[in-house]
């Protein structure tokens, strides 16, 4: 898997748990 897909992943993933947080 190229770096930079691994850092958009990473990126999607923080951004999806901070609006679950704010949602929670």
């Amino acid at each position: 898997m190229n770096r930079r897909a691994c850092d958009q992943v990473r990126s999607v993933m923080i951004a999806l748990r901070e609006c679950i947080k704010k949602a929670g």
